[in-house]
């Protein structure tokens, strides 16, 4: 699945092959909602 990850700076010195992520969903319309990821905040 492609998607964007929010919430970090798109430098290769940010994002990580191996970073750990959440899923966040964003309402587009009234019948569309889309995931993203950001990293993930508290323990791993």
């Amino acid at each position: 699945m492609m998607s964007n990850i929010l919430e970090c700076e798109q430098t290769p010195e940010e994002l990580d092959l191996d970073m750990a992520l959440e899923v966040v969903f964003q309402k587009m319309s009234d019948e569309i909602t889309l995931p993203f990821f950001r990293p993930k905040r508290g323990k791993i």
